[in-house]
C-alpha cells in the first residue's frame, strides 16, 4: 500500500468517525457523498442502487439503536469491512493471484434447542462444537487479510457457551447471526445493545399457524418476546424465512412485510427451501414460477419499504452468481472443514 493510500484511508476513518454521533440529523445526500464512492467498487447499476438503500438504510436505523450500535455500524461494518479492508484484500490477490473473499459464514456449533424439519443442522454430529481458539484464530487470520464481516450460524449460536466473550474479543468486526430467537430475552439484548457488533437475524416461516408448524407452538410468541427486547434496547436486528411450496407468497406480502417493519426489522432474508437434513420433502420445494414471483415481489420491496430485503437465491445478479468456492464467502462448519 503506498502512501498517498495510507493517508487517503486514515483521513477517510476519521471523517467517518466524526459523523457517528450527527449521523441521525445529516442529510441522506451528505452521509452518501462521504462514503459511497469508498466503499466497494460496484459495477452495475443494481449493485449500486442495492448499496445506496442499505446506507440509506442504515443512517436511518441510527436514530433508534444504542450508541454502541451505531459506533460499531459506522467503525466496524462500513469502515472497517467495506472500506479499509479493500486495499488488504486487493494486496493479498496480488501476492497470492487468488482474490480472497468478502466475507466468511462459520457454525461454531450445531448444538440448538429446535427440532425443525428440513435443517441441515441435523447432518451434522450435536456432541463438540468447534475448539473456540479455532474460532478465534478465524477470525483473526480473515481481519488480516480484509474481511471484517462475518455471518454465525448453526446450530443456534445463542446456546454457544463461548459467544458472547466471542463477539467481545473481536470488537473490530462485525457479526450478521442466524438465530431462532428462543434465547434472546431482555438480558441478552442488553448485552447486544452494549456490545454493539452484531445483527440477530430471526428465522420465521410466515405468521403464528406457518411458524409453530415447523418450529413448535410456543416459539411465535418467543419470537414476539425477542424482537420486542432487541428493539426497545435498541439493538440492529431483522428476519429470516425459507420460502416453500406452502408459504412462498406468505413471506413476500405486503400484510407480513409492514408486520415485521413495525416489529422493528431493519433486515429481511429470504432463503430457498431443499430437501435436506431432517424430514426432507421434495414436496415443498417452490416451483420456478413461485421463484420468479418471489424476485419480483422483492424488487417491489425494496421500493416501497422501509427495510432491507435479499434473497440468498434470486439475488445473484448482486453478487456476479454463485459466491461458493471462497469466490465472495467461505463456510467453515464446527468440524473445521472449509
Amino acid at each position: 500500500m503506498t502512501i498517498k493510500e495510507r493517508v487517503r484511508l486514515y483521513t477517510t476513518g476519521a471523517a467517518i468517525k466524526g459523523v457517528i454521533k450527527i449521523l441521525p440529523k445529516i442529510s441522506d445526500e451528505r452521509w452518501l457523498s462521504l462514503v459511497k464512492g469508498k466503499v466497494y467498487k460496484l459495477r452495475t447499476r443494481e449493485e449500486r442502487d442495492f448499496l445506496e438503500n442499505l446506507l440509506v438504510n442504515l443512517k436511518k436505523a441510527s436514530a433508534r439503536v444504542s450508541p454502541a450500535v451505531r459506533n460499531k455500524v459506522v467503525m466496524n461494518l462500513i469502515n472497517n469491512a467495506m472500506i479499509q479492508g479493500q486495499p488488504k484484500r486487493k494486496a493479498f490477490a496480488e501476492k497470492y493471484g487468488i482474490t480472497p473473499p468478502n466475507h466468511l459464514v462459520i457454525s461454531p456449533t450445531m448444538k440448538c434447542n429446535l427440532k425443525c424439519y428440513g435443517c441441515y443442522a441435523w447432518e451434522y454430529s450435536k456432541k463438540d462444537d468447534l475448539p473456540y481458539d479455532v474460532c478465534n484464530r478465524v477470525i483473526d487470520e480473515a481481519n488480516d487479510i480484509g474481511l471484517y464481516f462475518f455471518v454465525i450460524t448453526g446450530g443456534e449460536p445463542f446456546v454457544w457457551e463461548n459467544f458472547f466473550d466471542f463477539l467481545e474479543r473481536h470488537n473490530d468486526s462485525f457479526f450478521q447471526i442466524y438465530t431462532n430467537g428462543t434465547a434472546i430475552d431482555d438480558k441478552v439484548a442488553k448485552k447486544l445493545a452494549e456490545l454493539g457488533n452484531a445483527v440477530p437475524c430471526i428465522s420465521v416461516e410466515g405468521f403464528e399457524k406457518e411458524t409453530a408448524a415447523r418450529r413448535g407452538e410456543k416459539t411465535w410468541g418467543k419470537i414476539m418476546d425477542a424482537m420486542d427486547a432487541l428493539r426497545e434496547n435498541g439493538v440492529l436486528f431483522g428476519y429470516s424465512a425459507t420460502a416453500t411450496r406452502e408459504n412462498n407468497e406468505l413471506i413476500v406480502s405486503d400484510e407480513l412485510v409492514d408486520f415485521f417493519v413495525s416489529k422493528g426489522c431493519f433486515v429481511g432474508w429470504y432463503f430457498n427451501y431443499i430437501p435436506i437434513g431432517r424430514e426432507p420433502n421434495l414436496d415443498l420445494m417452490p416451483t420456478p414460477e413461485q421463484r420468479d414471483y418471489r424476485r419480483k415481489r422483492i424488487l417491489e420491496i425494496r421500493k416501497t419499504k422501509n427495510i432491507i430485503v435479499a434473497d440468498f437465491w434470486n439475488d445473484g445478479n448482486l453478487v456476479n452468481g454463485c459466491m461458493a468456492g471462497g469466490k465472495n464467502y467461505l463456510h467453515i462448519n464446527v468440524n473445521g472443514d472449509v
